[in-house]
């Protein structure tokens, strides 16, 4: 629609321009003392002329105007339905103050990642609100995961033994001796198992 309506535009003018470089120069007044007549018929004509090159352009302004209130009207119903949107996903940004709070947060966030305020402002798309809120708890996420790392980076290292593996080492050495008693049948191997 609004290119229609630049076409429109600048058909008219183009045509109006076309129309001005063909009208006459006024008339000298001497005409009009010599042939009065002839001098009232080129300015009634004239003046005409310049009146259909008025509407031209007037026509031509009246579909540019009818263009910006339209994108006017469409750009508020865009913004009522990406308003609606953005409550529906984020039910805090129906308060007023939970509102302000969100997109100070947004915008810090943003300002993190490199949009300027400008750009920031310019956003309407609730979709890109909610990449900018998610992106704000990954990077708080990041955040406390890079403290732990540092906490436990500068802890030392402790090397804890199990009661696993000292069993594991005593039950071996009781199940040789109990396999060296029973090759040799000796009564000091008998003394090396351990009963308990």
């Amino acid at each position: 629609m609004q290119n229609q309506a630049k076409i429109l535009a600048q058909s008219a003018e183009a045509l109006a321009q076309l129309i001005n470089h063909h009208i006459p120069d006024d008339s000298s007044p001497t005409l009009e003392k010599t042939y009065p007549e002839t001098y009232h018929r080129i300015r009634y004509l004239r003046q005409k002329a310049l009146n259909i090159i008025n509407h031209f352009v007037e026509t031509g302004r009246n579909p540019d105007n009818i263009a910006k209130e339209l994108d006017s009207e469409i750009l508020e119903k865009k913004l009522i339905a990406e308003n609606q949107q953005l409550e529906h996903l984020f039910p805090q940004t129906k308060d007023p103050a939970q509102r302000e709070n969100f997109f100070k947060n947004l915008f810090r966030i943003g300002n993190i990642l490199g949009f300027q305020k400008e750009e920031m402002v310019d956003i309407t798309d609730h979709r890109l609100l909610s990449l900018a809120y998610y992106a704000q708890i990954g990077l708080q996420s990041q955040k406390l995961s890079e403290d732990a790392y540092h906490k436990i980076r500068h802890k030392p290292f402790v090397n804890i033994t199990t009661n696993k593996a000292k069993n594991h080492r005593r039950i071996t050495s009781q199940e040789k001796a109990i396999q060296k008693l029973y090759q040799t049948g000796s009564l000091y191997d008998s003394l090396e198992i351990d009963f308990v």
